[in-house]
């Protein structure tokens, strides 16, 4: 997938990530999702995550995550299932 996505993303700069990625995201427990990251699980690992999503548009089944501190104040308010968090 990573060269589909690079070859894409050559043709089409200013592209929605999220809508593009969706496509190729399969549907994951957060158990596996941190399984694979390495991560600490904090609440139900058997929800099913289904897409991406931005911390504050998030739905329920989307994952989001908090990298930048100006977005903190989403993480109370957030509908996704999970956000991912650096520890």
């Amino acid at each position: 997938i990573s060269e589909i996505v690079k070859k894409y993303y050559l043709c089409t700069p200013n592209m929605d990530w999220n809508g593009f990625w969706n496509t190729f995201l399969m549907e994951f427990t957060i158990q596996q999702i941190a399984h694979i990251l390495g991560g600490k699980i904090e609440g139900d690992g058997s929800i099913k995550i289904k897409t991406l999503g931005k911390i504050q548009d998030a739905k329920t089944g989307d994952i989001a995550f908090l990298a930048n501190p100006k977005y903190e104040q989403y993480i109370y308010s957030t509908q996704a299932s999970a956000v991912i968090v650096n520890s």
